[in-house]
C-alpha cells in the first residue's frame, strides 16, 4: 500500500501542446522544482513543503515507516515490540494509516463515514508515533 513519491518530479505536469506555446512556464516550473530539490537536500524540506506541512510530513512518514518496516534489522524489545514481527506490524500500522489519509484526501469520493474512520486511524497512528518515536532507529 505504500506509494513512493519522487524527490524530483520530472514528469510534465501539463499538456505538451500548452508547453510548446508557453515555454517560459515550463522553465519556471523546473526552476521551482530544482530550487525545492536543493532546499530539501540542505534543510530536509523546501519552501513549497511548508505550504501544507502536514501533507508533506504525512508522505514522508508513510514512505519512511514502510521502508523501515521492510528493511530494519533491529527492534525495541520492550512494551509490546519484543520480536521483529511485532515491530514490523507496529511500523506498518502507522505507515498504512498515514498513507490512507493521503489517499483519502487525494480521492474525490469523500464520505463522512470514510473521513471519520481515516482520521481516527491517523489519530491512533500519531499516538503510536509519539510512543515509539525514540525507537525509530536501525
Amino acid at each position: 500500500m505504500i506509494r513512493k513519491t519522487p524527490v524530483l518530479n520530472l514528469k510534465l505536469p501539463f499538456n505538451w501542446c500548452w508547453a510548446l506555446t508557453h515555454p517560459w512556464e515550463v522553465v519556471e516550473h523546473y526552476q521551482r522544482e530544482l530550487r525545492c530539490f536543493i532546499q530539501r537536500g540542505i534543510y530536509g524540506y523546501s519552501s513549497m513543503d511548508l505550504w501544507s506541512f502536514d501533507w508533506y510530513l504525512r508522505k514522508v512518514l508513510a514512505g519512511g515507516l514502510g521502508e523501515f518496516a521492510k528493511g530494519g534489522i533491529s527492534y525495541p524489545g520492550v512494551r509490546g515490540a519484543n520480536t521483529p514481527e511485532q515491530w514490523e506490524k507496529i511500523l506498518l500500522e502507522m505507515a498504512d494509516a498515514f498513507q490512507a489519509v493521503d489517499d483519502f484526501e487525494e480521492s474525490c469520493n469523500w464520505s463522512k463515514e470514510k473521513m471519520e474512520k481515516v482520521y481516527a486511524d491517523e489519530d491512533k497512528a500519531l499516538k503510536l508515533l509519539a510512543r515509539w518515536f525514540g525507537n525509530l532507529w536501525d
